[in-house]
C-alpha cells in the first residue's frame, strides 16, 4: 500500500507555539499540513508569521480550517479524517499545536506505518523525571493500564497526541475518534 499522509494539527488557542510547530513540520517533512483552528480566540491565520509557513499556505501545502466556535479536539479530528479520505490520503498523522511533540520524530512514525498500515501508530514521549508534574505521571500510568488492559496490547503513552491513524478504517467510526 502507497501511503498518503497528511499531518492534521488540531490547535485551540495556541499563538505562541502554532507557526514554529508547523514550521518544523515543513523542514523536517515532506508531508501536508491541514490546521483545524477549533474557535482560538485569536483566528490561527494571524499566529502564522514565519516564513516557510507563509510560503507554504501561498502553495497550498498548508490549509486552515477554522470553527467558528470551540467544538473540542475530537471534533477537529472528526472532521480532518471525513476531510482527508475526501481528498485521498490514507492516513492522518495527529500532532498537538502546543510543541510538546518533535517533527523530526514523523518520519520515524511513517515509516512505522508503512511497515504496518492498518495498525494505529501511536509516538511515545519520553516523560521522566522531575520536570513532569506527579499528577501528569499518575494521570498516563492510569490511563496506560486501562488501555493496556481493555485491549491486550502494552501501549506505553495511551495520551500521545502524536499517533498515526488509518483514515479510511475510521472515518465513520465516531468511537474510534472520540478515543482520541
Amino acid at each position: 500500500m502507497i501511503l498518503r499522509v497528511c499531518v492534521v494539527v488540531p490547535t485551540y488557542n495556541n499563538p505562541r507555539t502554532i507557526s514554529q510547530v508547523i514550521r518544523d513540520v515543513l523542514v523536517k517533512t515532506e508531508f501536508p499540513v491541514l490546521i483545524v483552528d477549533d474557535g482560538s480566540e485569536n483566528p490561527v491565520e494571524n499566529a502564522l508569521y514565519s516564513f516557510e509557513v507563509k510560503q507554504a499556505l501561498g502553495e497550498g501545502r498548508v490549509r486552515v480550517v477554522r470553527f467558528a466556535k470551540n467544538h473540542g479536539k475530537g471534533a477537529a479530528l472528526r472532521y480532518a479524517i471525513n476531510d482527508l479520505v475526501a481528498r485521498g490520503y490514507t492516513h492522518m498523522l495527529t500532532m498537538d499545536g502546543d510543541g510538546q511533540h518533535l517533527a523530526g520524530e514523523i518520519p520515524k512514525l511513517v515509516a512505522v506505518a508503512r511497515a504496518h498500515p492498518w495498525d494505529l501508530v501511536m509516538g511515545n514521549r519520553r516523560l521522566q523525571g522531575e520536570t513532569v508534574p506527579g499528577v501528569s505521571r499518575f494521570g498516563r500510568k492510569f490511563s496506560n493500564f486501562w488501555v493496556n488492559y481493555q485491549t491486550g496490547f502494552s501501549v506505553r503513552d495511551s495520551q500521545s497526541g502524536l499517533p498515526s491513524v488509518p483514515a479510511a478504517a475510521v472515518a465513520d467510526d465516531e468511537i474510534f475518534v472520540r478515543a482520541l
